[in-house]
């Protein structure tokens, strides 16, 4: 079965000195501390507005060489194969954590990618859901009047 690798992706890895990773919308984010905890995200537009989105250091980055989304990885990437060989790579005991090799290794099922804009769609489609859902609970609170002393 054919399988690509995320590393066809531009990959970036965390400078040794910086403390902070720009993100470019569009990337997805894999945190290589503790993966049992499956922190997985993808950054779309609507997170910061006009800000500058950063994060930690702990963080992989995968992004499109090309203008094709691969919001399909964050939702790939947390499955329960991809989270086992994940988990079954970390070293370290206190702060367990897996390497940039243990992820460049996860193949891509040429089934995941035939239905790659599909899937890319519907990871973008949910997440504006989420974002329509918070918008409509912070106006919610703002309509709540205050309490009377």
């Amino acid at each position: 079965m054919p399988a690509e690798r995320p590393d066809t992706y531009v990959f970036e890895t965390p400078g040794e000195v910086a403390l902070e990773v720009d993100l470019p919308s569009g990337s997805v984010l894999v945190s290589r501390l503790r993966p049992y905890l499956r922190q997985i995200g993808f950054v779309d537009a609507g997170l910061a507005g006009d800000e500058a989105v950063v994060c930690s250091t702990e963080m992989f980055v995968l992004r499109p060489r090309d203008r094709r989304s691969v919001a399909f990885l964050a939702a790939y990437l947390l499955r329960k194969e991809p989270q086992a060989a994940l988990a079954a790579s970390v070293e370290g005991g206190h702060h367990p954590r897996f390497s940039k090799g243990a992820l460049l290794e996860l193949p891509v099922p040429s089934g995941v990618l035939r239905e790659r804009e599909r899937l890319s769609a519907s990871v973008e489609s949910a997440i504006r859901a989420r974002r329509r859902g918070e918008r409509l609970m912070q106006e919610l609170i703002a309509s709540i009047p205050p309490r009377r002393k």
